[in-house]
């Protein structure tokens, strides 16, 4: 009997650890949002004659916590859940306009005359297209080779 309550002890201690762990990352999660948020008012306020740039400011942290909250949305889903499958256009939709604002606000700065615009664009693209096969596309499955071991057996999915 004196095992069983031990052993009831410690689930306690762990699930309550558990809960101040969960607690503390989203303390440090609501920092940074406000520190993120501070430092968006104090460049909105610097450009303030600057529309775009005010508007590029703006859609950008708007952007940026959506997406923040999605995946944050997706860690704590189930993994057999049909919402996470969702959740993941959203997540790539997200990501690929946050890549494509900061691609757009690099070119801004770089001479028209040089490539490196171009390379810009072209890594913007390409991590587009990557994220879109791997987050979409791809099906990861964890088969087991008799032996207990998992293996990693990685498959298309099917056409629709």
């Amino acid at each position: 009997m004196d095992v069983a309550s031990n052993q009831n002890a410690q689930a306690l201690y762990l699930v309550s650890r558990a809960r101040k762990l969960n607690y503390e990352f989203n303390f440090v999660f609501t920092i940074s949002s406000a520190f993120l948020a501070f430092h968006t008012v104090c460049a909105i306020v610097r450009m303030r004659e600057d529309i775009l740039a005010v508007t590029f400011a703006i859609s950008f942290f708007v952007f940026l916590m959506i997406f923040l909250r999605c995946l944050s949305i997706f860690d704590k889903l189930p993994k057999e859940s049909k919402k996470k499958e969702m959740l993941k256009v959203p997540i790539w939709i997200l990501a690929t306009a946050l890549n494509l604002m900061f691609a757009y606000q690099v070119s801004m700065i770089i001479q028209p005359s040089m490539a490196l615009g171009w390379l810009v664009w072209g890594m913007a693209g390409t991590s587009a297209l990557i994220t879109f096969y791997f987050l979409l596309c791809m099906v990861i499955k964890r088969p087991s080779h008799g032996n207990g071991i998992p293996g990693l057996c990685v498959r298309n999915k099917p056409s629709l």
